[in-house]
């Protein structure tokens, strides 16, 4: 369809299922969105330190994985771009 892969319509139904959902929600329960301040939750602003140098480590970790997965597209479509080898001579 459009030349777009049949994967990615799929990951943006996904993406606007969730979106929607959370608007549904969101309009049906209200106080999901604002919860009472009263109601002795730790704001989740104030992490410890050793929260923020775990979620710094998480964080880390991901941005590997990010780089590494963008190399193996980068190598796959150098190699789409260049096509198969030449026929070698006996």
């Amino acid at each position: 369809m459009l030349g777009i892969p049949e994967w990615a319509i799929g990951v943006v139904v996904i993406i606007l299922t969730i979106m929607g959902s959370v608007l549904i929600v969101h309009w049906i329960r209200p106080e999901i969105a604002r919860p009472d301040p009263k109601s002795g939750v730790a704001d989740p602003t104030e992490h410890s330190h050793g929260e923020v140098d775990e979620l710094k480590q998480r964080m880390n970790e991901l941005e590997e994985r990010v780089d590494f997965a963008e190399r193996l597209l980068a190598q796959q479509r150098e190699g789409q771009r260049l096509g198969p080898p030449p026929p070698r001579a006996p």
